[in-house]
């Protein structure tokens, strides 16, 4: 579920179909959690020329394979993203599995917590140690997370404080990482 508003035209070829979900129980993007889910909407054939408009806010557009081998080019629109990350759902239980930023500097900082984590020198500590206090949480949990997997005692220390972070979501992950920690 990509947050921007946009429309896509075929530009070429004989169309293509495109399959509309929604959230089942609010449009409100920001108040997503793990029990979220989304229902489809319909199917709707687009002819080239014809226009499929897309809202930013609960809405999503599966452009699904078509039936001929004419190869069809799209012209898409769209505006600035209206959140920061993008959230992800699966087309077979249509439940959500996770976010991905879409400001391409914030997926930078994520990929470069993971390397750094996989690298695992506690030198990269002090590094990532600012990113705790990044204004998007996830980016905040990102880089608690890495610094647990280079050192576990400074990891627990930060999970720990992540209890009280601002964001729920950020609370709900340490409240499950130290859970799972304890058992």
């Amino acid at each position: 579920m990509t947050p921007i508003f946009s429309f896509q035209s075929p530009i070429s070829g004989s169309g293509y179909s495109i399959d509309r979900y929604r959230l089942v129980n609010d449009d409100f993007v920001q108040e997503i959690d793990a029990e979220t889910r989304i229902e489809f909407v319909n199917r709707e054939f687009i002819d080239p020329f014809k226009i499929a408009k897309k809202s930013g806010t609960g809405e999503i557009i599966d452009v699904v394979n078509k039936t001929d081998d004419e190869i069809s080019f799209s012209l898409r629109v769209s505006s600035n993203p209206i959140s920061p990350f993008q959230i992800n759902f699966d087309r077979n239980t249509l439940k959500t599995f996770g976010i991905t930023p879409v400001d391409p500097m914030s997926s930078n900082l994520t990929t470069i917590f993971d390397l750094l984590a996989d690298i695992s020198d506690q030198s990269s500590i002090e590094y990532l140690l600012p990113f705790v206090k990044h204004e998007l949480h996830f980016v905040r949990w990102r880089a608690i997370r890495s610094i647990y997997s280079i050192d576990e005692n400074v990891g627990l220390q930060l999970i720990q404080k992540a209890l009280l972070d601002s964001h729920e979501h950020v609370r709900a992950a340490a409240a499950s990482t130290m859970a799972q920690i304890s058992t």
